[in-house]
């Protein structure tokens, strides 16, 4: 209703209801539910009424009181149209007008311009419109809607403009619907085609060509991370294989060791127990019958004490180096060594050995016999191969070292016509796990570390130890030292 002041309301024949207000008349369609104002445009000669005056009479004619009196017939009344069409007034970017230019956005006005084609660069841009009803144009209202852009439509009352700012490429349609001050819309919308032109960065082609190239490089990324990836995982694989295998040497290794101690110390342990219960057994028998026993008994026993003593000496002081180099404690000094005042001491150390069993100790040197060796290491090998000789022969035998020289090395040997070995006692004879102890021939005993001693020197001293020896022909024990350069 155009007032909110109602001063008076008729029925008229056909059920409508007319409503005066203190700002014009206003007609209500029951059946429709819609409402039909009239003011001075309509004909009225003033808009206000006198309130309770409204008189309906036979022929059908109302009457209301104003200034006067003012009356119609219902049926005369024809509905208002609107005709007066929407035109566009303006088209701006950045607030400015567009000219128009052959080369521009604009070829011609923009009330004769149907389709616009506007680069994407220029991103705000503004349309002007306007209803060509001039009867109070200040309360002609509008709406409008950007086809392919806004969802529904913009009702924006009065104001005759309409602002959008980067529209994404494409193509739109505007259009523009318009009511006039007396509520009646118009049945003309107006209509603009606009086309925003995409840079060459926006267009399709461009756009097909970059997610190509993404797809490439994320495809060779991926294909240059995977084989890096490959590669990597090869490597470690084959760290991690190394590293596996010599874990598992070192555990073998340590492994060896232990059994190689546990072996040793169970051979030690029954090598000691023999010259221990020797020991004590002789000792007992003293203590026991010392009243009883002659002077050549108590000789006798004394002897036995001793090379039972001496024994378990030699099999203490063998384990105790053994100990040392395995702990690397022991002290490795090489210097000169003069091998013939060695053989000779060697010789006057075992004599009595041999002549006991009437074996021939005999030696031959060549000219050079000076080596670079550890004076205390070589001992110890000359003693325990010069004592297992004169222990695996025969009475009646022969033991003879020699002494050879070769380009770099001296070699000595030392060869007995004992009893021999076979090939499978050989090869156990330098292993700790292989208990190789055999009693000699008049039964002197032994724990086979001796030799397991040497071999451990000769290395230290950076040479080799070799055998030979056939059963019933006797052995050949050489090794070798480096010759000393004067």
């Amino acid at each position: 209703m155009p007032g909110n002041l109602i001063d008076a309301i008729i029925e008229d024949k056909e059920g409508r209801l007319w409503i005066a207000t203190d700002k014009g008349l206003s007609r209500y369609d029951r059946k429709s539910g819609a409402f039909t104002n009239y003011g001075n445009r309509n004909g009225l000669a003033g808009l206000e009424f006198i309130q309770n005056i409204a008189v309906s009479v036979q022929n059908g004619n109302l009457y209301f009181g104003q200034n006067g009196i003012m009356y119609f017939n219902p049926d005369s009344i024809k509905d208002e149209y609107l005709t007066a069409p929407v035109v566009f007034t303006d088209l701006k970017i950045y607030n400015k007008s567009v000219p128009v230019t052959k080369d521009g956005i604009l070829h011609r006005a923009i009330t004769q311009t149907e389709k616009v084609y506007i680069p994407s660069s220029k991103d705000v841009i503004t349309i002007d419109y306007a209803l060509l009803d001039y009867f109070d144009v200040k309360k002609n209202t509008f709406r409008y809607k950007l086809e392919g852009f806004d969802m529904d439509w913009n009702n924006v009352g009065t104001r005759n403009s309409a602002t959008y700012t980067n529209l994404p490429p494409g193509k739109y349609s505007f259009v523009v619907r318009a009511t006039n001050n007396n509520g009646i819309k118009n049945e003309k919308e107006a209509s603009l085609q606009i086309v925003i032109v995409p840079t060459f960065y926006q267009t399709q082609w461009f756009q097909i060509l970059l997610a190509v190239t993404v797809v490439i490089l994320i495809v060779l990324f991926y294909q240059i991370r995977t084989r890096s990836i490959v590669k990597r995982n090869k490597l470690l694989e084959h760290k991690v294989a190394e590293r596996t295998m010599d874990l598992n040497k070192t555990i073998k290794e340590l492994n060896g060791e232990i059994a190689n101690k546990d072996k040793f110390f169970s051979i030690i342990a029954h090598d000691l127990r023999s010259p221990f219960i020797a020991l004590l057994g002789f000792s007992k028998y003293l203590v026991d019958d010392l009243n009883v026993l002659n002077k050549d008994e108590i000789q006798t026993i004394s002897e036995n004490i001793f090379k039972s003593a001496k024994l378990t000496f030699g099999l203490l002081e063998n384990l105790l180096q053994w100990a040392r180099i395995k702990t690397g404690r022991i002290n490795f000094e090489p210097e000169k060594v003069d091998l013939k005042k060695i053989i000779d001491e060697t010789i006057e150390l075992y004599k009595n050995n041999a002549q006991s069993k009437r074996i021939s100790l005999d030696y031959k040197l060549d000219d050079a016999d000076l080596v670079y060796a550890d004076l205390n290491m070589v001992q110890t090998i000359l003693r325990n191969l010069v004592s297992n000789s004169i222990k695996f022969t025969d009475e009646g035998g022969r033991v003879v070292i020699s002494v050879n020289n070769e380009k770099k090395f001296v070699r000595v040997n030392i060869i007995d016509s004992g009893v021999g070995m076979d090939k499978e006692k050989i090869t156990k004879l330098f292993q700790i796990d292989k208990n190789v102890s055999t009693p000699g021939t008049q039964k002197e005993q032994g724990s086979g570390l001796g030799l397991i001693l040497c071999k451990e020197f000769v290395e230290l001293n950076r040479g080799q130890i070799n055998v030979k020896s056939k059963i019933g022909e006797g052995s050949e024990f050489s090794f070798t030292l480096p010759k000393y350069a004067a």
